[in-house]
């Protein structure tokens, strides 16, 4: 069973796809969890052959996992052995391992020697474990696990691996043992980059009695299987890094203009509302680029990223005179992290402003190397 579990806690984000270990950094997190139960009785007298059973995260994810935690039980249970003086001698002993294999899948119950001879060394990732020992016959002997993941630990599938319940156990006396694993397995998922992306030519010149046009790069939210594609899934956004660039490339370009970049969050579906007179034709499902009017002389910039329903996360202005080129970084502000959710969008905007001396038909090429990074719920 695949559930939500909505939880506080120190929670570690790898910044760097493909790394497995981040410094842990606090806010709440949406782990899911992976319900493990796993039983298995045998015959044997000694530890020679391990068994190991699999367990698998769901197709649809809509991103890799990352293992956050596990809790449950893992217990034994045991058959009374007596001595040829009536004593009881029972012992038994399992070694539990939750483990994780790269590049293999192994079949229920598969036999081995070890973890590095059967996967190879390096193929695989203990997550938690525990030995059980057990001294009192018809009984069951219990281990309470409830362990925390302080590092992001990665468990990619996308190479045909698998969840591992490994159990190494003998009650020495070749009578029926049983060993069972009850446990639930926190996960979340790896960061996710996302490039807001594009390039516009912008007249800036705000101040003329005719329309000016904003430039958007927006990702609609969306929930759905996997990852989707040209989409964001719900979760939380916690960067916003990169750069953009304006450039009065025109020859004819005079006076001070300026250009807007605010990275926002468009809340309650006011995304279809705030676009939509100027995306007809356009596939408003995933990616789309478009613009709409910009404020003229000093009104307000009337931008569905300035709305009071939207969340602005990035905002910074370059300034520029004529045909000067200028840059400036993309930085986060306090309302990260944000959550987003089904129906809202992602957005990049660039918005023009010209100042009473900018040269009517003073144009501007502008282009966001933008990038979020965030975490599907």
């Amino acid at each position: 069973m695949n559930k939500f579990l909505y939880t506080s806690a120190l929670c570690a984000f790898s910044l760097l796809l493909g790394s497995t270990a981040s410094k842990a950094i606090d806010f709440p997190e949406h782990y899911r969890t992976l319900d493990i139960n796993q039983e298995y009785t045998k015959q044997t007298d000694n530890f020679t052959v391990k068994n190991v059973f699999p367990f698998k995260f769901p197709a649809d994810l809509p991103g890799v996992p990352v293992f956050k935690g596990i809790k449950g039980q893992l217990s034994t249970t045991t058959q009374a052995s007596f001595d040829e003086n009536g004593k009881e001698n029972t012992y038994s002993e399992t070694l539990f391992n939750i483990a994780f294999v790269k590049n293999a899948c192994p079949k229920a119950g598969d036999g081995i020697l070890s973890m590095d001879s059967a996967y190879g060394a390096g193929n695989h990732l203990s997550l938690t474990g525990g030995i059980v020992k057990q001294t009192k016959g018809n009984a069951t002997q219990v281990y309470n696990i409830d362990f925390m993941n302080q590092y992001d630990t990665v468990l990619d599938t996308r190479n045909g691996g698998c969840g591992v319940v490994y159990f190494d156990g003998t009650d020495f006396k070749k009578k029926p043992y049983t060993m069972l694993a009850d446990l639930q397995l926190k996960y979340s998922f790896q960061p996710i980059g996302i490039p807001l992306d594009g390039e516009f030519i912008l007249d800036v010149d705000t101040y003329a009695a005719k329309a000016r046009y904003n430039a958007y790069i927006v990702y609609p939210v969306a929930k759905g299987a996997g990852p989707g594609q040209g989409v964001i899934r719900p979760g939380t956004i916690f960067s916003v890094n990169g750069d953009a660039t304006a450039s009065g490339s025109y020859v004819n370009n005079k006076g001070d203009w300026s250009v807007r970049y605010v990275t926002a969050v468009v809340k309650n579906n006011s995304c279809q509302v705030g676009f939509k007179n100027y995306t007809q034709g356009q596939d408003l499902s995933k990616r789309f680029q478009t613009q709409d009017q910009a404020g003229v002389g000093s009104a307000p910039n009337p931008t569905a990223v300035l709305w009071p329903t939207s969340t602005v996360i990035s905002d910074f202005t370059l300034v520029g005179n004529g045909r000067d080129s200028v840059v400036g970084n993309a930085r986060p502000n306090q309302n990260l992290p944000v959550h987003v959710n089904d129906g809202d969008c992602v957005v990049q905007a660039m918005l023009p402003l010209g100042k009473s001396t900018t040269t009517p038909g003073t144009n501007v090429n502008v282009e966001s190397q933008t990038n979020i990074q965030y975490i599907p719920d």
